[in-house]
């Protein structure tokens, strides 16, 4: 299963993810590629826009993508939006992703 956290405090936001989704063989797994694609998006918007992030963290070992920033209001759109992704794939596949959303008001 791919896990996802997006973490929202004070104004730095953390997206980690982990895993795999099992949903196919390897190569041929659309709901990974999916989650990929929406992390990927989300890292080059980063590295895209690092004139208006203030901090970056990227650690892609072994299935596992952590991506950390705080800046601008950009920011806040960007991960949200990767979030929402992830949110609605979980919800077409809930046995092969799970993603918690922590520190945003309901």
């Amino acid at each position: 299963m791919v896990k996802a956290a997006y973490t929202v405090k004070n104004d730095t936001h953390t997206l980690a993810v982990s895993g795999h989704a099992n949903f196919a063989e390897y190569g041929k797994d659309i709901v990974c590629a999916g989650v990929s694609a929406l992390v990927q998006a989300l890292m080059g918007w980063c590295e895209e826009n690092y004139d208006k992030v203030s901090r970056i963290s990227v650690d892609n070992e072994a299935g596992e993508v952590i991506i950390s920033c705080n800046g601008e209001e950009d920011i806040s759109a960007v991960f949200y939006m990767t979030a929402i992704g992830l949110e609605q794939i979980a919800n077409r596949y809930p046995g092969h992703v799970q993603i918690d959303i922590i520190g945003l008001a309901d």
